[in-house]
Formats: structure tokens, C-alpha cells, sequence
């Protein structure tokens, strides 16, 4: 019987790449302009390898974070490819003040 792979993943468009590049750097207005006027939503998979978000991305930024949850409806429960949310992200940085807001 052959071993159960993952399904395969798919390749992210150029808007989400840009989302993923915005949030990581903690780019608050290239985010916003991102999801306003790009074909695609806070909750899209931005980084096909691992299956994470924008929230993913930009854990370090709280900006960003409030961005994302705030006006754009980020799911806080988005799991990666691993099961890890954002907010294990921000716990396993050291990041607690992340979890109390």
C-alpha cells in the first residue's frame, strides 16, 4: 500500500507572493492597498510551501496583526501545513503581549 502524500500544493499568484513580501516586512500600507484593490483576501494562502497566511507573515508586526484581524477579518485559527497557528508563532518568539490583545 503506498504511503498517503500531501495533497499537492498550489502555486500562489504574483498578489498573493506581494502579501506575503508586504506582511513579513511589516508593510502596513502595501497590505491594506494588497487586499483593497488585488483579487485576493486575508485568509488566501500566501506561501504555497507552508501553507501559511498573511497573518502568518506578519506575526511580528502588530500593525499588521490589527491590520489583518481588524478591517480584513483574518482568521486567527488559519493552521499551516504543520497544524501551527499565528498566535504558536508569536508564543514560540516570545511574544506573549501578542496573545493578551
Amino acid at each position: 500500500m503506498a504511503a498517503q502524500q500531501d495533497p499537492p500544493k498550489k502555486r500562489c499568484t504574483d498578489a498573493q507572493k506581494a502579501l506575503f513580501a508586504a506582511a513579513r516586512e511589516g508593510d502596513v500600507d502595501g497590505c491594506r492597498r494588497l487586499l483593497s484593490t488585488q483579487d485576493i483576501r486575508a485568509n488566501d494562502v500566501v506561501h504555497a510551501l507552508s501553507g501559511g497566511t498573511a497573518l502568518h507573515a506578519g506575526v511580528s508586526h502588530r500593525t499588521i496583526i490589527k491590520l489583518l484581524i481588524e478591517d480584513f477579518r483574518a482568521d486567527v485559527n488559519a493552521r499551516r501545513r504543520d497544524g501551527s497557528t499565528a498566535l504558536m508563532d508569536a508564543c514560540e518568539a516570545g511574544d506573549l503581549e501578542i496573545a493578551r490583545e
